[in-house]
């Protein structure tokens, strides 16, 4: 099968005619073209008839080719779909909406190793190719340019041996024949992943779904529409600020820190580009379904400075992510409750939850890829549980010092959310100060292990 993409772009293309946002702004007309496919050279897909031996699947989404290699495009606004074969070659997706429908997809083994996962229908939802090119490191997919032929003629590397900025692979044909379909020459605000050669693992049985830690998640359910977020959507709260603390950034745990969602975990359906779930390291890199995560990934940020929303971000394409919320539940307080399902309306619907302060457990018994949500929470909690508001701290920080060793020995893709609070006014309580500079010697030191530390301001990410 070989499979044209005249054009990569949205519907009205990339730079859209008209637009005046800054993403259009600083490209030149053109740029990419609104979506078109081309099968086999006499296909413009999807196709209202097909030639003898081609068939359509997947409710008009897919194709089977004669030779039996398999396709499917799946546009924005449609949901991952339940029939069809049993896995696809190549997977076109709009990642700009709803990017877990590729976490969906891979829960299934609707595409294993060899799928070519391809990123389309791009357009000013995303401010720029460099951010572009960062979302799609992490969510194991790739993006060519208008013009570039796929084929499943050849094999082809893995995912992780493919990455950003690199020659492309025999399989891929780009216009001319000597374009790259990736973007050859790095840009100057992109960091070329320093694991490029990275290992990877293997998957689990299709039917065998890991725990979040030691329980089992529940049946595969497709994530319901309000479940996906935006990569850039605002981060959907601020946490409370602990007893005698003093409002200002710099004094309390407020964070886009997860508040507890007690949903029940649900689960997903799947395509994927990419490597294993079980995760395999080098360079403190972990191969996961194709996206290559740091092992551990500390993301830090003021009061709805967007740090949430790429933490979920990050982890938006994986199969498998346990949830681990450290703040209260909401009860008694509407306007926390509130915050709380916010948050749960938009993690996907197939992530396990654990509400929990043990994260020493959480990240030791870990089977899945955790997003801790988070650290300024977790802290509050902890000064609460050992009266140290007012009393001895010792406690406290020993409870801080088997956290730093368990992050250190963390043997899944752990990213955490915590609070920047050395930037603001100085609290005016002593427990105030005493929270502050705890949460800011932890967040020290747990960036000093950590392969991955970016700081988020206005929802922009600024790599440490």
């Amino acid at each position: 099968m070989k499979v044209l993409l005249s054009g990569t772009g949205g519907a009205a293309g990339w730079p859209e005619p008209g637009c005046g946002c800054a993403s259009c702004a600083g490209l030149a007309p053109g740029h990419r073209r609104p979506f078109e496919l081309v099968v086999d050279g006499v296909i413009r897909f999807p196709a209202a008839e097909l030639p003898a031996g081609y068939r359509a699947c997947a409710g008009g989404l897919g194709l089977i080719c004669p030779d039996g290699a398999t396709l499917l495009h799946l546009p924005a606004g449609r949901a991952v779909p339940t029939d069809g074969p049993a896995r696809y070659d190549v997977v076109l997706i709009d990642l700009l909406d709803h990017p877990e429908r590729l976490g969906a997809l891979r829960r299934t083994g609707l595409a294993d190793d060899a799928t070519q996962v391809v990123a389309i229908g791009l357009d000013h939802r995303v401010r720029s190719e460099s951010e572009l090119a960062r979302r799609l490191h992490s969510w194991g997919a790739i993006t060519v340019p208008d013009g570039t032929e796929l084929s499943t003629n050849t094999d082809l590397p893995t995912r992780t041996d493919l990455p950003t900025n690199t020659e492309p692979p025999p399989s891929v044909k780009p216009p001319g024949g000597t374009e790259p379909p990736l973007d050859a020459k790095p840009r100057r605000d992109t960091k070329p992943p320093a694991d490029a050669e990275s290992p990877r693992g293997t998957a689990p049985p299709p039917d065998t779904a890991p725990p979040p830690w030691d329980a089992a998640p529940p049946p595969d359910a497709a994530p319901p529409p309000d479940a996906a977020h935006p990569a850039d959507a605002a981060p959907p709260w601020d946490a409370a600020p602990p007893p005698d603390t003093a409002h200002p950034a710099d004094a309390a745990p407020s964070s886009d820190a997860a508040p507890s969602s007690g949903a029940a975990p649900s689960s997903g359906a799947a395509p994927s580009s990419g490597a294993g779930a079980g995760a395999s390291a080098a360079a403190g890199v972990v191969s996961v379904w194709g996206g290559r995560q740091p092992r551990r990934a500390l993301l830090l940020g003021g009061s709805r400075s967007g740090k949430s929303a790429e933490a979920e971000a990050r982890l938006a394409a994986e199969p498998y992510v346990t949830y681990v919320a450290t703040g209260p539940d909401g009860a008694g307080d509407g306007e926390w409750a509130a915050r709380v399902r916010a948050h749960r309306r938009r993690r996907p619907a197939h992530w396990a939850t654990a509400e929990t302060t043990d994260l020493v457990g959480a990240i030791g018994h870990a089977t899945t890829p955790l997003l801790i949500d988070g650290l300024g929470t977790w802290l509050a909690a902890v000064f609460d549980e050992h009266g140290a508001w007012e009393g001895d701290r010792a406690p406290v920080e020993a409870r801080c010092d088997e956290l730093v060793t368990a992050w250190r020995q963390a043997r899944q893709p752990v990213v955490a959310v915590s609070d920047e609070v050395g930037m603001g006014v100085v609290p005016a309580t002593a427990s105030g100060r005493a929270f502050r500079d705890a949460l800011g010697r932890l967040n020290e030191r747990l960036a000093a292990e950590s392969e991955y530390v970016a700081l988020v301001v206005a929802g922009r990410v600024l790599e440490l």
